[in-house]
């Protein structure tokens, strides 16, 4: 290694120190700017950490799980190892086992995403997030009246964030 990427790797490795004494709103702001210069994957690594410490946090859930969401519907292999990495990272955190899931579904990968689904449910049976993955499971295994079900589920739970509304509405009324 050169001086100048040693310097690089430095410095690169001291910030990581500090991030970990970052607070998950400055964390946050660190994965909106790694997303705003095309870094999708650290950002949602910045996102997942952010959420890992402070799960509860409701506009965090909105900002960072829809972030992941999306990222998971596109499911392209980039994304798909992201979310497996992180998903791995963080086995105890219910709403990256559901991103992780959703992106199993799309890419028909039915029984891990059951697996990874059945893991988020034990850990947090109430998070809506994981009854609007579990539902676009059910539908993609062709089962609509239980995904309905999820879906309702995840609109009418008093936390659920505005994304996770809006997206399961959607799924219930397809124009």
């Amino acid at each position: 290694m050169e001086n100048g990427e040693r310097l690089l790797a430095q410095a690169a490795l001291n910030r990581g120190v500090q991030l970990a004494e970052d607070t998950p709103a400055q964390i946050a702001d660190a994965a909106r700017l790694a997303d705003e210069i095309g870094y999708s994957a650290e950002a949602a690594g910045l996102y997942a950490a952010a959420l890992s410490y402070d799960p509860d946090n409701a506009d965090l859930r909105n900002e960072a799980g829809a972030y992941l969401y999306d990222m998971a519907v596109e499911a392209n292999r980039l994304s798909l190892a992201t979310l497996r990495r992180i998903a791995n990272m963080h086995p105890d955190v219910a709403i990256l086992q559901a991103a992780f899931a959703r992106a199993l579904v799309t890419g028909q990968q039915m029984d891990e995403a059951e697996q990874t689904l059945e893991n988020a449910l034990e850990l947090d049976g109430a998070l809506p997030e994981t009854h609007l993955v579990q539902g676009e499971w059910y539908a993609a295994s062709e089962r609509l009246s239980d995904a309905q079900r999820e879906w309702r589920i995840a609109m009418s739970t008093d936390d659920a964030p505005a994304w996770v509304v809006e997206r399961a509405d959607r799924l219930l009324h397809p124009q």
